[in-house]
């Protein structure tokens, strides 16, 4: 019984890698017109493109193994380095489909709840929503000398944003202590801040985590600023970091697969409002996204290959590795 249940997962598991790969055949068919202006790209730009999506791969590699090393779970960062670009290729697919499949790998291999792995990413993520909406009001008020209510309606957005990460953050747990409920809002909630008091420990995991996200706007800006310079537009460093934060904090929540289309649509609504031409911001993002979904191919079907070759999708009863 058991090996038929395996047998019929594995198939599925199959079925699954061939809709992500045809999914971002299909992307990349679509945005054929986008592919072949990165083909107009120098060897510079694109060796620089390449190196930076790698620089972006081993920082959520690193991620990985840096909250898992918090929950006590020693993932080889060689093994953190193939899920994550697994997981970046399936997240082209929807609902999240990477993180779901990297909680599924972690639970197989090293007995991991899914409650304590997805608390966590969810402590993580705040972290990345402070930093970023931080980011992107300074960054606003540096880039526009006169602000209208738009722009302070945006900003109070992102100020709420930064705020509201940062108490979840550093919500007491006594806080929750009343809540001896055993309803679904009061455990997680509970989870949450148990993720809290884990993660901040005496405050370098919360510093770590920061400089990490603070990283990534910075590796994020310099791939759109070689964008905009290959479409013949180049923009301000301030602006290629406002435009990597908004970018960055959108990305907690994939309305579309992978944020497709809406990511390289705020892009070009944030430069049109700061002075660049629509299309042209909206092109360079688009180079930007096409040299993503190669590398995103290139980096996943290893990891997915390493996935299936370790057994990592598929349980066994009995995790792997558990600790």
């Amino acid at each position: 019984m058991n090996g038929r249940l395996s047998a019929h997962r594995a198939a599925i598991i199959g079925v699954l890698q061939l809709v992500c790969v045809g999914f971002v055949a299909l992307v990349i068919w679509r945005r054929r017109n986008e592919i072949f202006a990165a083909f107009d790209l120098n060897a510079t730009a694109l060796l620089s493109l390449t190196v930076l999506m790698l620089l972006s791969h081993v920082q959520r590699a690193w991620e990985l193994t840096y909250l898992l090393r918090r929950l006590g779970v020693p993932e080889p960062f060689g093994d953190g380095f193939w899920l994550s670009g697994a997981s970046f290729l399936l997240n082209h697919l929807p609902l999240n489909a990477g993180l779901v499949v990297r909680a599924i790998v972690l639970r197989n291999e090293h007995a991991l709840p899914y409650a304590a792995f997805l608390s966590l990413t969810m402590v993580n993520v705040l972290v990345n929503v402070a930093v970023s909406a931080s980011c992107s009001v300074v960054l606003l008020a540096l880039l526009v000398p006169h602000l209208d209510a738009s722009v302070w309606t945006t900003m109070s957005i992102l100020i709420a944003l930064a705020v509201a990460s940062m108490l979840a953050l550093y919500l007491p747990r006594s806080a929750l202590t009343p809540l001896t409920s055993s309803g679904f809002i009061a455990r997680q909630l509970r989870a949450m801040s148990s993720a809290t008091a884990t993660m901040r420990g005496n405050g370098v995991a919360i510093g770590a985590s920061a400089a990490l996200a603070l990283s990534k706007v910075v590796v994020l800006a310099v791939r759109l600023s070689i964008c905009f310079d290959a479409v013949g537009s180049p923009v301000s460093p301030q602006l290629s970091c406002l435009l990597a934060a908004i970018t960055l904090v959108m990305s907690v929540v994939n309305i579309t697969p992978g944020n497709l289309g809406l990511r390289e649509t705020m892009v070009g609504v944030v430069s049109a409002q700061l002075g660049t031409s629509l299309v042209i911001a909206m092109a360079a993002a688009s180079i930007d996204r096409v040299v993503s979904l190669g590398y995103g191919v290139i980096a996943g079907l290893p990891g997915l290959y390493s996935l299936q070759r370790r057994g990592s999708l598929i349980s066994r009863g009995e995790p792997k590795r558990a600790r």
